[in-house]
C-alpha cells in the first residue's frame, strides 16, 4: 500500500502538471526563487493570469452586433494561485514522506532477519531493562516479515513486561 500512496501521488502530480500545461511542477521553485526587483513576471502571472483581454459582442444603437475590446479582471485566479501553491507543497511532502516510508518498508524487510542492531533498535522500547535482543532474534529466524511485523506492532503497543 505504501507503494500504491506513491504511485497515486505521482499520478496526482502528473494529471495536476497536465491539466495546467506542464507548468505545475517547476511552479515551487519558481515560487521560493522569485525576486521582485530581479525579475519581470511573477511566476503565478504566467501560470494564473489575473487580468486578460476581453471582447465584448452588444447591440449597437442601428441593431448589429458590435465589438469591444476590454480588461477583464479573473478574480478566481488569484484564489487559485493559491490554492495550486498550497497544493504544490503539499504534494511534494507527501512525495518525500512516501518515498520515505517505501524506502523504509524496504530497509525493514531487508534487515528484519540479517541485523541484530536493527532489531535492538526496533524492539528496544518493549522493555528497556531486561531486554536480550538474541530472544527476539531465536524467534524471528523462524519468521517470515509479516510475522516479525507483527510482532513489532505488538512491541509498539503493549506493556514492556507483558512483551518480554
Amino acid at each position: 500500500m505504501e507503494i500504491t500512496n506513491l504511485l497515486h501521488v505521482m499520478f496526482q502530480i502528473w494529471v495536476i502538471n497536465w491539466f495546467l500545461n506542464g507548468q505545475f511542477i517547476s511552479l515551487g521553485g519558481q515560487i521560493m526563487s522569485f525576486d521582485d526587483w530581479n525579475q519581470i513576471a511573477d511566476p503565478l502571472e504566467t501560470v494564473f493570469p489575473k487580468v486578460t483581454k476581453c471582447i465584448f459582442h452588444k447591440y449597437g444603437p442601428s441593431g448589429s452586433i458590435q465589438q469591444h475590446d476590454a480588461l477583464c479582471v479573473m478574480a478566481l485566479n488569484i484564489i487559485h494561485e493559491k490554492i495550486y501553491t498550497v497544493l504544490w507543497f503539499w504534494l511534494l511532502f507527501l512525495f518525500i514522506a512516501s518515498v520515505l516510508a517505501v524506502i523504509w518498508r524496504i530497509a525493514s524487510f531487508f534487515l528484519y532477519r540479517r541485523s541484530l542492531r536493527f532489531n535492538q533498535l526496533m524492539f528496544r522500547r518493549a522493555n528497556s531493562g531486561k531486554f536480550n535482543p538474541y530472544n527476539v532474534i531465536q524467534v524471528v529466524n523462524g519468521c517470515e516479515f509479516g510475522d516479525w511485523l507483527f510482532l513489532y506492532y505488538l512491541a509498539k503497543n503493549m506493556h514492556g513486561f507483558l512483551f518480554s
